[in-house]
């Protein structure tokens, strides 16, 4: 197993490159000659990677709008096994069209995140069958849930909940039924977004602590009390509240998400191990994870092929959108730099030269420690998701909860955009009461933080006398009735969140709304 899906870790730079243009010129003979290949390649066809990145222009989702559809499939180089779709701005989807060849290759490449997660060292490999799967995933066609079921197709796992059950569930009542299963069968692996996850343990903790009331009232086998009563027991010996770790000791607790670098501690601390991290989107499947020492994350060869816009490119085409860009390969990555991403598809799925909108960093060229001679590189952000003040800084999401952590501020959850007060521009953060309560001071606290983190946040003070952050506090519960409200308007799960950078007048004027009890 750990020969069939593990093995691109022993791959050098030019062995990645020379896999990449492989699986390349498959594509290009699927695109070639096709309506699709027709449309994004240009009418002289390139031939290999150099001809395609002088010849074929980056793309963005909306080139491929006007031809994305189960309407116009006949277009497509290899028709659809499934369409995947992910959340855009503004409520609307992405429909990505997967061939079975891409599934299938999704699937394999999944299979080696659960193996790497569970492995202390190469070769080793702890999957048995049977092994308990906690999920927390969106259910089809969200792309983690088709994810789901592959991994079914490949390995003998049982999850806590059957995933054609847990798809009919609303997101809470899955999440709560899951936990009160494992707390019978108990929990080999633990998979789910992060944000997920920490909420899900903090509130598993309160109820557990909570006079012991809440978590006792789910009980009802013999096995899961005496879980339950051990884990009392392990708690009270540290002289602490019951934490996840007391009541179960999976192999591996996996998470994907910006955040997961902000809560890795917590996580930790949760569940008693480290969190193993997997880099993955719609467009492309799993692009990266972690060896078994879970530091950096290894890009993966057979995914899509890669292409890397430095940030000094991205902002000369944003200062002059006629200017053509240069891109990088792997082998031309500098550690401490940041990327955009820019992939094309293989296995005849749709994507040529497409920008998706994601920085990764590199953090060094290789892996000393497990040997692994490839970059290691970590998910930095939304390239497209960027707040700019005062043209000094480009707040993103990991900046702000960075800083939010940092100054101990438990909130809720947070929402945070750029406006105008007086003719200035400002940087509003709207965060809602957590278990703690906010206090006085908390802009200050927060502008602190960010100038402590974010050298040129620092600089908009430090030079310019600026001090644009503004905060405004919800009241406690206002996002859960945000995501009921739009539940009830029969909204899927992803929409019934807001989006944490830059949401629209529409989105902060209901979470203002629900604040004031309206």
């Amino acid at each position: 197993m750990w020969e069939r899906y593990c093995s691109f870790l022993d791959l050098s730079v030019e062995g990645f490159i020379a896999r990449q243009e492989e699986l390349l010129q498959q594509q290009l003979r699927l695109l070639v000659g096709s309506p699709w290949g027709d449309l994004f390649l240009g009418k002289r066809a390139p031939r290999d990677a150099a001809e395609l990145r002088s010849q074929v222009p980056l793309t963005t989702y909306q080139d491929y709008l006007p031809y994305l559809g189960k309407d116009r499939e006949n277009l497509l180089p290899v028709r659809p096994y499934l369409w995947a779709h992910t959340s855009d701005r503004c409520g609307s989807f992405k429909w990505v069209p997967y061939t079975r060849q891409a599934y299938d290759s999704l699937a394999d490449i999944s299979i080696a995140c659960f193996i790497l997660a569970c492995a202390s060292k190469k070769g080793e490999v702890n999957l048995r069958k049977g092994d308990r799967i906690l999920y927390n995933l969106p259910p089809r066609p969200y792309m983690s849930g088709f994810i789901g079921f592959g991994i079914l197709e490949r390995f003998p796992f049982r999850p806590i909940i059957p995933l054609e059950i847990a798809e009919s569930m609303d997101f809470k009542e899955r999440t709560k039924a899951s936990f009160r299963e494992a707390l019978t069968s108990g929990v080999d692996f633990v998979a789910s977004m992060t944000s997920v996850l920490v909420k899900v343990g903090e509130d598993l903790t309160e109820r557990a602590n909570n006079g012991g009331g809440k978590l006792g009232k789910v009980v009802t086998q013999p096995g899961a009390l005496g879980r339950l009563l051990k884990a009392k027991l392990q708690s009270g010996i540290e002289g602490r509240g019951m934490l996840p770790k007391d009541l179960w000791s999976p192999k591996a607790v996996m998470c994907w998400g910006i955040d997961t670098e902000v809560f890795r501690d917590r996580l930790n601390r949760h569940w008693g191990q480290v969190p193993y991290e997997v880099y993955a989107c719609t467009e492309a499947g799993i692009i990266a994870m972690q060896a078994w020492n879970r530091r950096g994350q290894t890009l993966v060869p057979h995914a899509v092929f890669l292409e890397f816009l430095a940030e000094n490119e991205r902002v000369k085409v944003q200062q002059e959108p006629s200017y053509t860009p240069s891109t990088v390969l792997i082998d031309e990555l500098q550690p401490g730099q940041r990327y955009e991403l820019v992939i094309t598809s293989f296995h005849g799925m749709p994507f040529v030269r497409y920008r998706v909108g994601h920085f990764v960093r590199v953090m060094d060229r290789d892996d000393h420690e497990t040997g692994v001679r490839l970059p290691q590189v970590t998910f930095d952000g939304r390239a497209d998701d960027l707040i700019d003040i005062a043209g000094f800084t480009r707040i993103d999401e990991k900046t702000i909860w960075r800083a939010l952590v940092r100054c101990g501020i438990n909130c809720a959850d947070w929402v945070v955009r750029k406006e105008e007060q007086t003719g200035t521009p400002v940087l509003h953060l709207y965060l809602e009461d957590g278990p703690f309560q906010v206090g006085p001071g908390i802009a200050r606290q927060l502008h602190d933080s960010l100038a402590a983190i974010d050298p040129f946040y620092r600089d908009l003070d430090r030079l310019l006398g600026i001090d644009p952050l503004r905060v405004t506090v919800l009241k406690k519960g206002t996002f859960k009735s945000y995501y009921e409200e739009k539940r009830k308007q029969g909204l899927g799960l992803l929409e019934c969140v807001p989006s944490k950078m830059g949401p629209p007048d529409e989105t902060v004027w209901d979470l203002k709304r629900l604040s004031s009890g309206g």
